[in-house]
């Protein structure tokens, strides 16, 4: 395993390294947060935000923050996972740079918007009990940031599909 680790490029290794992280960091937010979170909304209103929160002991809003820095790096990863995953079928497997770039940028904008409902997030929970017209915002955040999650992922399952279509296309070409 490790000779083949040595053997792969740069950006493979990255590729992997990104897919282990995002799988372990997955499993330790999902770990941290066995309550509501406001990250797994499609939106929620101030009212909705404010509901969920106030739901929550002190140890688990403690756990929230702590999540909420983990999720700080499980955003890089699972963006860069993706950036890669789409570069890998559009670039590598079809030369189509545009589809590479839609996929990537959404990725890129899922991070970012990630973030910013993060700090959000935080500002909220830190206030408590005060309410924050931060708040308001908050569900577009987060919509935002599914958005362009899905766009990723599309992009991503539209690259794999027509990858494969053109490799069954070669083959059947290979046999004739």
């Amino acid at each position: 395993m490790a000779r083949y680790i040595a053997g792969m490029t740069r950006i493979r290794r990255a590729h992997l390294g990104l897919a282990v992280a995002t799988v372990a960091l997955y499993l330790l937010v999902s770990n941290l947060a066995d309550f509501p979170i406001l990250d797994t909304e499609w939106y929620a209103d101030a009212t909705r935000v404010y509901l969920i929160l106030g739901e929550l002991s002190s140890t688990q809003l403690q756990l929230y923050r702590t999540m909420l820095a983990v999720d700080f790096m499980y955003a890089i990863a699972y963006a860069g996972f993706l950036a890669l995953s789409v570069r890998y079928f559009a670039l590598e497997k079809l030369n189509r740079p545009r589809l590479y770039q839609v996929g990537a940028i959404a990725a890129v904008f899922a991070a970012f918007f990630d973030y910013i409902e993060n700090v959000f997030i935080l500002v909220v929970i830190n206030s408590l009990p005060d309410r924050l017209a931060i708040a308001d915002s908050l569900g577009v955040v987060t919509t935002a940031k599914w958005v362009a999650v899905g766009l990723s992922l599309a992009v991503l399952l539209l690259a794999a599909l027509l990858a494969g279509v053109a490799r069954l296309k070669q083959q059947r070409a290979a046999n004739e």
